[in-house]
């Protein structure tokens, strides 16, 4: 049998159309593909001891985003720091949310609207995300993209 017939892919899960997220890897770390508004992807390694993080923080925004237009106006926005190159915010009245990323740790910040709609919508793409992460090592290095 050959390596391409053996070799596994990564879940590829659509967030919106400028952030796509990779997962299925064995070591349990996830991938985000973020199209910046130069229109150039740019790929972000979520390390595994990340994933709970940046599910709790899409967790946060996921809850302000189901509040009714009234109750999303009482919000305070917020943000929170994943790592020095990745950060979210949420809170907008809109229900929307921001993924903010950088190149490199003192470069600026790129943000990529999430709309409502897609925050609501991804909660099963993060949901996915972290049930991979939860399986045992060994389902994952059995199952798991290299």
């Amino acid at each position: 049998m050959s390596d391409v017939a053996t070799k596994k892919e990564p879940f590829l899960r659509v967030v919106s159309p400028q952030v796509k997220v990779l997962f299925g890897f064995k070591d349990a770390r996830a991938e985000l593909r973020v199209m910046t508004p130069l229109k150039i992807e740019f790929p972000v390694t979520v390390p595994p001891d990340k994933v709970p993080p940046i599910k709790e923080a899409f967790d946060a925004a996921h809850a302000v985003a189901i509040l009714s237009e009234e109750e999303r106006a009482k919000v305070k926005e917020t943000e929170r720091v994943i790592e020095d190159r990745a950060k979210v915010l949420f809170g907008f009245p809109d229900g929307s949310g921001r993924i903010c990323i950088r190149p490199f740790k003192l470069a600026p910040w790129i943000p990529i609207m999430i709309h409502r709609e897609e925050l609501i919508d991804g909660k099963k793409i993060m949901d996915e995300v972290l049930q991979w992460y939860h399986l045992p090592e060994e389902v994952r290095n059995l199952h798991g993209a290299p």
